[in-house]
């Protein structure tokens, strides 16, 4: 029974569909039906209650609960999470910002603006540099106008702002979202405001941003060279220090006054030295000084040894290097010595028995002729034209002369020019001529070189065969980039002479019309030194007017000149930097003077040898 009882219970029934007339297969998911129940428990739901009883609640089958208003507003919601979601966060941000209230704590939280203080004297209304402002945790100091930018958060924010003699400022500031937000704060002062000035004291042009120390507080000037510092009332002068990049510091004593005083107008030096001979102490000395003079030291003391008409020094252009002819080891000759003014170690560069012609310096390179005392007319390397590099102390031999013969009443021999014709620095270039001297000259070759102040790229620009008579070059630099060259032949005829001109920024020599035996000579009567700035930018001159001399400031080449000085006693020297120019006056003085003219500060007397040298000290007119 018990079988048969479950196979009744999972047996089939018929369930006809009404629309389609159909009849469908499906397995009864019905509860098993108790027997005992009678036939009242097969009964349906609706036959069960007219038949006088209830339907039978299954335990297995938990009916839907009724969801209210909010329930299904959330369960929609979340249905549709993919647009209803990002519309919930713009409209909460849109709320966030709308209220003041909110939206900047919370844009605090990661944007940032610039804000700038201007801290101003509450009573002379002059920048207040060096205060201390705290803004939002970060602390700054004020430049020489007295203005700090932070990168502050926005909103609401507590500034204060601290100076030694000034009442603390403790204030509300607001950074705002948009643009670059300002603030302005007046400090007042427990102390006396004293105005105060720095000058160039060779240009007399405002100093900027000088540090001014005196006691336990400081202030910086600004544009115009001003500053206001405010000091104790307890002493009429306090001790001052004013330093700035580029100048020597000035230790000086300060007027406790708020009144615009001389006194209190302070004047820097340019930071830098020169270099100079000097005999002053009997001896000649290599010193130097501060381009005001002050700080005199020396670098090279003199031996007793050295020659009053055959001693020389020429300096670099940026005054890192000397260049020393001195006799000053004794002996029959005189040797080339170097000096580094950095470390003013003294090295030789070339000695020997001969004599030295020096051209001068290009660059770090320093070149001259070797003159040898101890090689004849007829033998080889009589001459030597070289080159010493500075920087890696190696010595170049640029070029050497020949010769034949076997006496000097029977020799043909070369040389790099006597008299007015002179090896010359042209650019980076250097020019030099090598013609031939002495008997049987027929068929042999004078020449015109150029070679790199390294001694590399030699060219040979010009070569004129000789007949039976000699033929002589002479040059003549006619500005920093050209030289004219005169080339002499003689024949039984007489002397007969071309010229050319030599181009050193394309390094060609060309033959030219237009100048003649007279204007060369004029050219030579009226020959100018130009020398050339440190950037190579400029070129400085003089020429005669009247009895006097007239200085110039012009390009590279020498062209428009801009006089800065007319019926002056002082020649021109050298420069310092591009700003200032070095002139000397009655051959035993030198001065400084700005670049735009002006008056000139003398820097000291110095020692002058006779002869005159291309380069700074070595110019015409230098040392």
């Amino acid at each position: 029974m018990a079988d048969k009882e479950d196979n009744e219970d999972f047996e089939s029934v018929d369930i006809v569909d009404e629309d389609e007339n159909d009849t469908h297969k499906a397995e009864d998911t019905e509860a098993p039906v108790n027997d005992d129940e009678g036939d009242a428990g097969r009964l349906g739901d609706e036959e069960q209650v007219m038949a006088g009883t209830e339907p039978q609640v299954r335990d297995d089958v938990v009916p839907p609960k009724k969801q209210n208003k909010i329930q299904r507003f959330f369960a929609g919601y979340w249905r549709h999470k993919k647009w209803t979601l990002p519309l919930t966060i713009l409209v909460l941000i849109g709320i966030i910002f709308a209220v003041p209230a909110t939206r900047y704590p919370v844009l605090a939280l990661g944007l940032k603006r610039d804000f700038t203080v201007t801290v101003n004297d509450s009573k002379t209304h002059t920048p207040v540099s060096g205060a201390t402002l705290t803004l939002d945790g970060h602390t700054l100091t004020t430049n020489n106008a007295g203005k700090v930018t932070f990168k502050a958060k926005v909103g609401s924010r507590q500034l204060t702002v601290d100076k030694q003699y000034y009442q603390i400022s403790a204030t509300k500031v607001f950074v705002g979202v948009k643009g670059q937000g300002a603030a302005n704060v007046e400090l007042v002062a427990t102390g006396r405001q004293v105005p105060i000035k720095v000058v160039n004291k060779i240009s007399g042009a405002p100093v900027a941003n000088a540090e001014i120390k005196v006691l336990d507080t400081e202030a910086k000037t600004d544009a115009s060279g001003k500053a206001t510092i405010v000091l104790p009332t307890d002493s009429p002068t306090q001790s001052v220090a004013i330093s700035v990049s580029g100048y020597n510091t000035s230790n000086a004593k300060v007027q406790v006054t708020s009144d615009v005083i001389a006194a209190n107008t302070f004047q820097l030096t340019p930071s830098g030295r020169i270099y100079f001979l000097s005999n002053l102490s009997g001896n000649i000395d290599v010193v130097s000084a501060n381009l005001d003079g002050t700080n005199r030291q020396t670098v090279l003391a003199g031996t007793g040894s050295e020659e009053a008409n055959n001693t020389v020094l020429l300096a670099t252009t940026d005054w890192k290097y000397l260049a020393l002819l001195s006799k000053r080891d004794g002996g029959n000759d005189a040797k080339l010595f170097l000096i580094n003014t950095a470390t003013r170690q003294t090295t030789t560069m070339d000695s020997g028995t001969a004599s030295f012609q020096l051209v001068g310096w290009s660059g770090h390179h320093f070149a001259y002729v070797v003159n040898r005392d101890n090689v004849r007319d007829w033998q080889n390397g009589q001459q030597a034209l070289k080159s010493f590099n500075a920087d890696t102390g190696a010595l170049t031999t640029i070029d050497q002369t020949t010769a034949s013969g076997t006496s000097e009443q029977n020799f043909a021999g070369q040389n790099f020019g006597y008299g007015n014709t002179t090896v010359s620095i042209v650019g980076n270039k250097i020019l030099y001529t090598k013609q031939w001297d002495g008997e049987s000259l027929s068929g042999k070759q004078n020449q015109i070189f150029s070679v790199s102040t390294d001694g590399t790229n030699k060219q040979i620009l010009k070569s004129i065969t000789l007949g039976k008579s000699s033929g002589n070059f002479y040059s003549l630099v006619y500005n920093p980039e050209t030289v004219y060259v005169q080339a002499e032949l003689y024949s039984d005829k007489g002397p007969a002479s071309t010229y050319y001109i030599y181009n050193a920024g394309n390094n060609t020599l060309t033959q030219s019309n237009t100048i003649t035996d007279s204007t060369f000579q004029q050219y030579q009567q009226v020959a100018t030194t130009y020398l050339v700035s440190p950037s190579g930018s400029q070129s400085f001159w003089s020429q005669q007017r009247d009895g006097k001399n007239s200085l110039f400031v012009g390009d590279y080449n020498g062209g428009n000149g801009k006089q800065i000085a007319s019926l002056s006693d002082y020649q021109t020297f050298g420069w310092y930097t591009d700003s200032y120019l070095l002139v000397e006056k009655g051959g035993s003085e030198l001065y400084v003077m700005p670049v735009a003219g002006g008056n000139a500060l003398k820097l000291s007397d110095y020692y002058k040898p006779p002869h005159n040298y291309y380069g700074y000290g070595g110019g015409y007119g230098g040392l």
